[in-house]
C-alpha cells in the first residue's frame, strides 16, 4: 500500500473539518450546560468539560 502525502487541498480541508468539529463540540457542550443550569440551577460535568477541553 503506497500512501501519499497530502496535498495543499486535503490540508485545507482537513483543518477547515477540525476547525468545525471543535466549534461544534464547544458549542454543544455550552447548549447543554447552560440547559442544565436554567431547568436543574446545576451546571454539571458538561461545563467542566467544556471549560476544560
Amino acid at each position: 500500500m503506497n500512501m501519499e502525502k497530502p496535498d495543499e487541498m486535503e490540508r485545507f480541508q482537513n483543518g477547515k473539518a477540525a476547525l468545525f468539529t471543535f466549534a461544534f463540540y464547544g458549542l454543544t457542550l455550552l447548549a447543554w450546560s447552560l440547559y442544565d443550569f436554567f431547568t436543574k440551577c446545576d451546571l454539571g460535568w458538561q461545563f467542566i468539560n467544556f471549560t476544560h477541553g
